[in-house]
């Protein structure tokens, strides 16, 4: 049984608020592995916010085989995901803009907070 296309969007959406909600927290094991791996996913030194590309964070957080990095970046505007941050208290801002949505960094901040 195939599940529905709203339903793997529901599902990517909550992998991801589920590793946001364990980043704001620092837990160790989400710390440990953000700083092991290799792509564009990162805490920034200064202001220890949470730096990634999409497509980094595609490869930290789905198997490829499975999800598609198209199908991930589709995911993130469609659903109530940016609902879902701000009931955290939280928003993405863009880091360092390349010009383009894939080449571009993105960071995790509090609402309200003034990243720079």
């Amino acid at each position: 049984m195939e599940i529905s296309s709203e339903s793997r969007v529901a599902l990517f959406h909550q992998v991801l608020i589920s590793f946001f909600e364990q980043v704001i927290h620092e837990e160790s094991s989400v710390i440990d592995r953000v700083d092991g791996f290799a792509g564009d996913v990162f805490f920034e030194l200064k202001s220890t916010h949470l730096v990634f590309s999409l497509s980094g964070l595609h490869q930290l957080l789905f198997d490829e085989s499975i999800v598609s990095y198209s199908e991930f970046k589709r995911s993130l505007y469609k659903g109530k995901f940016n609902a879902s941050l701000a009931g955290l208290g939280l928003r993405v801002d863009v880091y360092r803009a390349s010009g383009k949505v894939a080449t571009s960094l993105y960071q995790l901040v509090s609402i309200g907070e003034v990243s720079s």
